[in-house]
């Protein structure tokens, strides 16, 4: 059960500061025999713990105590991560939310580092570089790019489309993926974490580089860029991020974002409706879109020469040829006009057509993030001498290919010839064959298969 007075004790104890914010969480048997004492002391040693089960153990053993938050009389931050990512798998809702609470009581002390309302990186605790940084606010923005929301949904939509990627996001220089550029890393978003009201945060990779400016000072803000849904105005998807020193928005922890990059993406509705739209017009479910418009459009048409044939007198009007269901499924009112539906189809149509152009979009944005990739890769390798120039097309297919495997083969390759030697001498078209051939054999001897 939930021990109510190690909750207390915890909040005492972030009340008075008593907080480790960075270090990783560990509780090893000498930590535990140090919060027991010489003598035990049971009563004082509970309090450290979140469980107590009473039930299957005796108070005085410690396979009585689970879900450790803090030691060295300091409540852990690592360690409510933790608990709430264990709390989650195995179902304690009131674990997993009483870490929440006690790490959203963490994060707002520790906003005392505000100047002219920005939460800035390091004032607060010089010279420390974050490991974990919020990426989007909770609640509703509005900006001059536009208007966007981060809810509990929104954050299941972000977080399971993450979950679904295999390359980690880039956090770089002031958007520069987002051109045609050369583009470098600032870091890697490696994992992304659901703070409820704290809203999106992200643990992140830092580059040597790009660390040693968040920590002098020389970049302080974060900007964004993501999808989100027109109508609902959800944010959706997270692309990447930049570092920036321009912020729009105030108030975030511990960096400030400066004009968000916003794509409208619509989310795809249930399939429910598409199905019994399916089943009314004799198509199969998974017909594409532009079927269906077909079909219906030709049914609107043939209502409508019914309607100009008919008996005077006795004749429907075209919108009232027009299946109740149908209209009733395209979110229209019974006895809609043609023109209504129509007006609704187009929409629909159109709506599609974004989402594809925007899914392009994205498609174009990766491929060239992996480009970039790729050649700042083989930029090094050849630095380092071991790809010549005449080896170059073959190295940028193949970490095109499998960076991975660039990567081993240039950890195993020799140095063909130093880099500044390169640069002083021809190279003939024999030289360029013979290095051509040496990569290639130097690649299948590691198991690389470079072709």
């Amino acid at each position: 059960m939930l021990q109510t007075k190690a909750v207390h004790f915890a909040r005492e104890l972030i009340s008075q500061g008593k907080v480790d914010l960075d270090s990783p969480w560990s509780m090893s048997p000498e930590d535990e025999n140090k919060l027991l004492g010489n003598p035990p002391d049971w009563e004082k040693y509970s309090l450290w713990f979140f469980i107590q089960d009473s039930f299957r153990q005796s108070v005085q053993t410690k396979e009585a105590y689970k879900y450790p938050y803090g030691k060295n009389g300091k409540v852990y931050r690592s360690a409510l991560i933790a608990i709430r990512q264990r709390a989650g798998q195995e179902e304690l809702q009131k674990v997993f939310d009483v870490a929440g609470e006690l790490l959203d009581l963490i994060d707002r002390n520790n906003q005392a580092n505000r100047v002219e309302g920005k939460l800035i990186l390091v004032d607060a605790r010089e010279g420390v570089v974050p490991v974990e940084i919020q990426l989007l606010p909770w609640g509703e923005q509005h900006t001059e790019k536009g208007d966007w929301v981060v809810d509990d949904a929104s954050l299941r939509l972000i977080i399971a489309d993450f979950a679904g990627r295999k390359n980690d996001p880039v956090i770089d220089y002031e958007h520069q993926s987002l051109g045609e550029g050369i583009a470098p890393a600032a870091g890697w978003i490696k994992k992304l974490i659901n703070k409820g009201t704290l809203g999106l945060w992200a643990a992140v990779e830092w580059t040597q580089r790009a660390a040693e400016f968040i920590k002098n000072k020389e970049y302080r803000y974060l900007s964004p860029v993501f999808f989100r849904d027109p109508e609902t105005l959800r944010v959706t998807r997270l692309v990447n991020a930049g570092l920036t020193n321009v912020p729009l928005i105030d108030g975030m922890v511990p960096l400030v974002n400066k004009q968000p990059v916003i794509f409208n993406h619509s989310i795809p509705k249930e399939d429910a409706m598409k199905k019994k739209l399916a089943a009314l017009l004799g198509l199969k479910e998974d017909a594409p879109d532009e079927e269906f418009i077909q079909v219906i459009s030709a049914r609107m048409e043939a209502a409508k020469a019914q309607g100009a044939q008919g008996a005077q007198g006795n004749s429907l009007t075209s919108h009232e040829k027009i299946p109740a269901e149908i209209t009733g499924l395209l979110g229209l009112e019974p006895g809609a006009k043609t023109a209504d539906v129509a007006a609704r189809i187009q929409s629909l149509k159109q709506s599609a057509d974004q989402t594809t152009a925007l899914a392009a979009k994205v498609t174009t944005l990766e491929e060239g993030a992996k480009k970039r990739e790729a050649g700042e890769l083989v930029e090094a390798a050849m630095k380092e001498g071991k790809v010549t120039p005449a080896q170059r097309e073959w190295a940028d297919a193949y970490a095109l290919r499998d960076p991975e495997g660039f990567k081993l083969f240039v950890a195993k390759a020799p140095q063909i010839v130093p880099f500044d030697q390169i640069a002083a001498k021809g190279v003939t078209q024999a030289d360029a064959d013979r290095e051509v051939e040496l990569g290639k054999q130097i690649a299948a001897s590691i198991g690389c298969g470079a072709k």
